[in-house]
């Protein structure tokens, strides 16, 4: 498990004079608050290139103050029309902007989207704009991305998130393990390998990446502002459909070489699961151009003990499933290595495919 840094109420829009929060920390679907100790919480502004020195802002401490809201002055530096973010985090980390390797032992931070500044209250009618405006609708997260001591490492992973109570549209855990897979530790060391990708001619490389979603309509409110390619809904009742091996975005039509099925969280529902195992028999099976034939990586992490089902059916419909890596949680700490043996709270990574392991090696 890890624990989440948000806005239970969100900051407005637009504001004239100081915003008003209530922050939260709990675990991924705010069932569980943290609780084992009082937490410092700060925060910072953001507008372009500067970013503000951070502020304490409260101590958290459930059930004394869960639900109470503080308010956060504007910057003096704010000037009226300016859009202006604020980002709230927790020590040990020294900003808002996280390291994927720090999860089991830092609270992940938030910032909000962006708050436009109306000026000083003017008699009152710039806090009535401002009431006016509402809430927002979503918040950032983002990683340094990179192992610890990776001082090369410039590239950041940025999450957005609903602010809404529609689970769906926030990030989970096993989606945050998700880029702490060491392709060293899951594929060279466990002897599998991915084949070799031949790189298009330059002229050739224009259009958009089709990704599959499983989680219908409603997710393209997440993914479309997460990643830049073109999504759309796997639906696991319906044959595949046609795009899955030739993708026809963005210019002329190309064969696709279904190589890795990547997914995380997919477990909650075992109503689900026969829809499931048959879709993931029709994505593993080896197409005329694949070789070997498409690997298939999962991100799980436990919530009943009903979810393990799932092995035994796919293991009935020829799919194989090795467990290769397990990364801590929060309940085991930032000294806790990984490692094979399932821990509570931790995230299992798991290989699988049809027919002949020794294919995929």
């Amino acid at each position: 498990m890890y624990f989440y840094l948000s806005f239970l109420r969100p900051p407005p829009t637009a504001a004239a004079s100081a915003v008003t929060i209530t922050p939260q920390i709990a675990n991924d679907l705010r069932t569980e608050l943290k609780e084992d100790k009082p937490t410092e919480i700060y925060y910072t502004w953001q507008h372009a290139a500067y970013t503000s020195p951070p502020t304490k802002l409260t101590t958290y401490k459930p059930p004394v103050n869960t639900y109470k809201p503080v308010s956060i002055p504007l910057p003096p530096q704010a000037k009226p029309g300016q859009c202006w973010r604020l980002g709230l985090f927790a020590p040990p980390a020294r900003g808002v902007l996280g390291r994927l390797d720090s999860l089991a032992a830092h609270v992940c931070g938030v910032w909000s989207d962006g708050i436009t500044i109306l000026g000083s209250p003017n008699g009152g009618k710039n806090d009535k704009q401002a009431a006016a405006a509402g809430k927002q609708t979503r918040v950032f997260r983002e990683w340094q991305l990179g192992l610890k001591g990776d001082v090369h490492c410039a590239q950041t992973l940025r999450i957005v998130e609903q602010t809404s109570f529609d689970l769906d549209k926030k990030i989970w855990d096993s989606e945050s393990a998700l880029p702490l897979i060491d392709e060293n530790t899951v594929l060279n060391a466990h002897l599998w390998t991915l084949p070799a990708q031949t790189e298009p001619p330059e002229d050739e490389r224009e259009g958009e990446m089709t990704s599959p979603t499983n989680d219908g309509a409603n997710a393209d409110a997440v993914v479309a502002p997460n990643i830049e390619i073109h999504s759309k809904v796997l639906d696991w009742d319906d044959v595949l459909p046609a795009w899955v091996y030739r993708n026809t975005d963005g210019g002329p039509a190309v064969d696709v070489d279904l190589v890795m099925q990547v997914a995380a969280d997919v477990t909650y529902n075992t109503a689900s699961f026969p829809a499931l195992v048959k879709t993931l028999r029709s994505l593993l099976q080896p197409t005329g151009t694949t070789t070997p034939p498409p690997l298939f990586l999962l991100a799980y992490k436990e919530r009943d003990a009903s979810e393990r089902d799932l092995w035994a059916m796919a293991r009935q419909e020829g799919i194989w499933l090795d467990k290769v890596d397990v990364i801590p949680g929060h309940e085991q700490g930032a000294g806790e290595e990984r490692g094979e043996e399932s821990r509570p709270g931790a995230t299992e990574i798991w290989i699988g495919g049809m027919g002949d392991r020794a294919l995929a090696r």
